[in-house]
């Protein structure tokens, strides 16, 4: 089994904490700041752990249908079913057009998923099968393209293409965030090569490491504001070098703070939880709020409240976390874990 790399954990755990954010009621510049580089951040993290040497082809698609397409769907038909009965009969709005809302679960849009009278709560698993495809297509570049050079120059017309694609240039948007792809394996491939420098990159000094990691989120904060708001989902960039800059400025920043929160046990939990989180933390704010009109409170656009509804969602999501985790792992991707006396007794043969 391989071993758990605790910073990526809580990298993962950062990253959550921000797409929660993202999604509460907040200041706009700070969910602009968000949008800059928190999607990007869980690709160049997958990248890191990719391997090509460790699968042939037909046993790399097999794991990557269990870890991502098969999660994808399980989760998307519990948020069809809270999306009828919690969004629409409990409403007193009807049965919502469920045919409509399969097929755009089926085509995996996030943008799509998040229009009118559709299945908003599962907008942001549009991640998940975009990750599959990069995933797929980085393992057939690299099995083609075994060169990094041949690699670089086959991504720079991949990333021009995607940005070709956005800012509603092309109405049309493609199947499983192929178009995103496009451009999101570049950041996939960032965090292939990072993870495979034998030497080490980041200063050793935790001192150096915070100021180092100030430096790149002010620097990618800069940038942000120079780009303006951008969007992964919806597939608006601006600029093409301001939007990688932004991203990997955050990247870079947020990297080096899990590295200095490697021991920190929350962040590490959320980091582990991170799949679940994602898809489930829209449900989970519908309730929230749900809860807050029946009981007349009324929210700001604060920061505090921001994290008030993460911590609440986080929360009630405790016990799913928990019951799949313990009794459906592969609902979440995860192989059932042996008991250690099993490894034992395999050990001793």
């Amino acid at each position: 089994m391989r071993r758990r790399i605790a910073w990526l954990d809580s990298a993962k755990g950062l990253g959550i904490i921000a797409l929660l954010l993202f999604h509460a009621p907040g200041p706009q510049r700070l969910m602009d700041y968000i949008s800059s580089f928190n999607m990007p951040l869980f690709f160049v993290i997958s990248g890191y752990l990719f391997s090509l040497k460790k699968y042939e082809p037909a046993d790399f698609l097999k794991r990557r249908i269990r870890s991502l397409v098969v999660p994808y769907f399980i989760f998307c038909a519990a948020l069809l079913a809270f999306w009828v009965v919690f969004e629409n009969l409990s409403e007193g709005k009807g049965l919502p057009d469920i045919p409509a809302a399969v097929s755009a679960i089926v085509y995996s849009c996030g943008q799509y998923m998040s229009g009118k009278d559709m299945i908003a709560v599962a907008a942001p698993l549009w991640f998940v099968t975009c990750l599959f495809v990069v995933e797929v297509g980085f393992f057939w570049l690299k099995r083609l393209l075994p060169r990094p050079r041949q690699v670089v120059l086959a991504l720079l017309p991949l990333s021009i293409a995607g940005f070709l694609l956005a800012d509603g240039r092309v109405a049309f948007r493609m199947p499983w965030g192929i178009d995103i792809a496009l451009t999101a394996i570049v950041f996939y491939a960032a965090g292939y090569a990072t993870g495979n420098i034998s030497v080490p990159i980041a200063p050793r000094s935790p001192a150096l490491k915070l100021i180092a990691a100030v430096a790149a989120l002010a620097a990618g904060a800069g940038f942000c504001a120079l780009n303006g708001p951008v969007s992964y989902n919806n597939m608006i960039y601006h600029n093409y070098f301001l939007l990688y800059l932004a991203a990997f400025g955050g990247i870079i920043g947020y990297a080096l703070i899990a590295q200095l929160l490697h021991e920190f046990k929350p962040l590490l939990f959320l980091g582990r939880n991170t799949l679940l989180i994602f898809g489930f933390h829209l449900a989970g704010y519908h309730v929230i709020n749900r809860i807050l009109r029946f009981a007349r409170v009324s929210t700001d656009l604060t920061v505090l409240w921001g994290f008030a509804y993460a911590a609440a969602c986080v929360a009630l999501l405790l016990p799913l976390i928990y019951f799949l985790n313990r009794y459906l792992p592969f609902a979440v991707g995860k192989q059932k874990q042996r008991p250690a006396s099993e490894f034992a007794e395999v050990k001793a043969k």
